[in-house]
């Protein structure tokens, strides 16, 4: 190990370590240090060590510690606050070695084993091959975060037991969910911004259909996540950076990991399109009842997806709560879980690798609370009757504009937010179901700006 030291620091500085300065000489050609003109006295004799103070050059005397520890006391003696500072001393560096010694042991053995179990798990492509006049990168790292209601790899029996039928039934997937999540460039906040699925925008042309208008969400099902992301980088002019897609096993097998999450219903509910049944009042939600909750759109908002975006934000929140505040993430075997489980149904573009998304994790993990915001898009119309299509999805223009240029420079979003939301539960608060009747009068008004939770 010495040897790669010194073989370091020659090439990183250029110099000897075992020569003085620079790795020259000293004066009259004679060795510039000690150890050198010892190791070439060695070789004129030998090998032999000649006894003396040369050769004890190199070896502690006892008597020197015992003398330096006996001086330490007698200073402690006669200054108290000094030795309580040495004691301070000696206890912080013992904590910070163990605490530095658990995380090697865990980045090389357990940890490794994880990231090994996402690697095989995770499904990647390259997402943005093939892409063209996309907008210009911004300091700030974009996610798209899209969850999409495929049945694809679900047996029957996981079907049934999620309430959310066949591939065949479903006719394709669409983007159920979709939220671009913006890490600014410092890593001291996060902004999630929940795209309505109703959106009515321009789809880009494709090998197989010309450009057109549509919900934001049928990109998914006509182009994949390579359409999914031109859709939204030409609505917004965001660059995409990584794209996540997680289906509906994923966020049920996440909610089982962290045991469940408390929600709140103004009434009893009982619903056969989504497989919600749960009693008014409190109630803690297992995967399925959870998933049954964030999808239900009928019986709980009257129909509006936009009242569903703001009921998932809230759970979003306090199951990311759930996740810090369980001890999950202290157990090895649980996380292990968690993760493997998440993994399997996950899929991300090729460029975002298992320790870019831990090395994401761990930023977003370590930002307070009020440094995560969550931003409802500015909109102009929330029943725009498209041609062909029906009901959709108006986006304010000029309120828009404003929102996606303070992202796109890495600026707070703060500034264009006309109102509050509802922010997130805390962990030790259910979350509340918006009622029908409330989210019905909510959805009328025209918001003109961006709402930030």
């Amino acid at each position: 190990m010495i040897d790669n030291v010194a073989e370091l620091l020659r090439r990183r500085t250029g110099q000897d370590p075992e020569r003085g300065g620079g790795g020259g000489r000293g004066p009259k050609g004679r060795p510039g240090s000690g150890r050198e003109r010892e190791r070439e006295r060695r070789e004129r004799d030998g090998g032999r060590e000649r006894p003396g103070p040369a050769g004890r050059r190199n070896r502690p005397d006892p008597r020197d510690r015992r003398n330096q520890q006996d001086r330490q006391d007698r200073q402690d003696r006669q200054n108290p606050n000094r030795r309580d500072r040495r004691r301070t001393a000696r206890l912080a560096a013992a904590w910070t070695g163990g605490t530095l010694s658990a995380a090697v042991l865990a980045v090389s053995g357990y940890g490794w084993s994880v990231t090994d179990a996402v690697d095989a798990a995770t499904v990647r492509a390259d997402v943005f091959a093939g892409l063209s006049d996309r907008p210009a990168d911004s300091p700030a790292t974009d996610i798209l975060l899209v969850g999409s209601d495929t049945r694809k790899g679900l047996t029957p029996t996981a079907q049934d037991s999620l309430h959310v039928g066949s591939q065949a039934a479903a006719d394709g997937q669409r983007s159920d969910t979709m939220i671009l999540a913006q890490l600014a460039a410092d890593k001291k906040s996060l902004t999630l911004l929940s795209i309505p699925r109703d959106s009515y925008v321009t789809i880009p042309a494709t090998a197989t259909r010309p450009e057109h208008k549509a919900k934001i969400n049928s990109a998914l099902d006509l182009g994949g996540p390579a359409l999914t992301v031109a859709t939204v980088e030409r609505a917004t002019g965001i660059r995409v950076d990584h794209y996540v897609q997680v289906d509906f096993s994923a966020f049920s097998s996440i909610v089982d990991a962290v045991g469940g999450v408390d929600v709140c219903l103004p009434k009893t509910v009982a619903d056969p399109l989504s497989g919600l049944n749960l009693p008014a009042g409190v109630s803690h939600v297992d995967g399925v009842q959870a998933l049954a909750y964030v999808r239900a759109r009928y019986t709980l908002t009257g129909g509006s997806d936009l009242g569903r975006i703001h009921r998932q934000q809230q759970f979003l929140g306090s199951l990311a709560d759930r996740v810090a505040s369980s001890d999950v993430l202290a157990d090895p075997a649980r996380f292990s879980g968690l993760v493997r489980a998440a993994a399997a149904s996950v899929q991300t573009d090729s460029a975002l690798s298992t320790e870019e998304m831990l090395k994401l994790a761990l930023a977003v993990k370590s930002l307070p609370r009020d440094r995560i915001r969550f931003v409802s898009m500015p909109l102009a119309d929330v029943d725009y009757q498209a041609p062909g299509i029906g009901s959709t999805v108006l986006w304010d223009e000029a309120a828009t504009h404003t929102l996606f240029d303070a992202l796109r420079k890495d600026k707070p979003v703060s500034d264009v937010a006309a109102s509050a939301q509802p922010v997130a539960s805390s962990a030790s608060a259910p979350v509340a179901a918006t009622t029908a009747e409330a989210s019905a009068a909510s959805t009328k008004k025209h918001t003109k700006k961006a709402h930030v939770a």
